[in-house]
């Protein structure tokens, strides 16, 4: 096969991948968002949290899958890149949060089925580690959306992971005192 149509299919799935996994993880932190107004949480809205959670590890998949293949293509100047380098961090922490929403945040979720949120044992503590992981969530997948359209990036890996670091830092206070809002507790 032509070296240059794989990298163009190849191209082709990782743009997929990435476009499902965002936007599934955009669709699913807004569904949460809306699905939480009423301070509850009921089956089918969990069903539903659960669907779009499948969406972004498809797109995850495929992102990792296609990014291996594009990786065995040119090896030498992608271990070279800062821009690699950087992203493949990001997706490493990007799937490290995936893991923690489906095996920790989810069950939670399937635990408080019908109960109001701000009075449940523990809610306070959970509601901020799941802000939290929202926030690395879009943070991460903005990141890598961003470095993934750039040709070149003029900065070392180092300095790309701060400023990541600073962004994520800062969509994590915005993303406490949003819950905060959202749910306050009963004092």
């Amino acid at each position: 096969m032509d070296p240059s149509v794989l990298r163009s299919g190849l191209i082709a799935v990782h743009l997929f991948g990435l476009a499902l996994g965002a936007g599934g993880a955009f669709v699913s932190d807004a569904l949460f968002l809306h699905l939480i107004r009423d301070k509850k949480l009921q089956r089918h809205e969990i069903a539903i949290l659960r669907i779009t959670s499948k969406l972004v590890w498809a797109g995850l998949f495929l992102l990792v899958v296609s990014g291996i293949g594009l990786f065995l293509q040119d090896p030498e100047r992608l271990l070279q890149s800062s821009k690699f380098l950087a992203k493949m961090i990001i997706v490493f922490i990007l799937t490290a949060n995936g893991l923690i929403f489906h095996n920790v945040h989810l069950p939670f979720f399937d635990a408080l089925q019908g109960k109001a949120l701000a009075r449940t044992p523990g809610m306070l503590r959970a509601r901020r580690w799941l802000s939290v992981s929202g926030a690395i969530s879009g943070t991460s997948w903005t990141a890598a959306l961003i470095l993934g359209s750039l040709k070149q990036v003029p900065f070392a890996a180092s300095e790309i992971l701060t400023i990541y670091a600073l962004v994520v830092g800062c969509a994590c206070a915005i993303a406490l005192a949003i819950e905060e809002w959202l749910i306050p507790m009963k004092r």
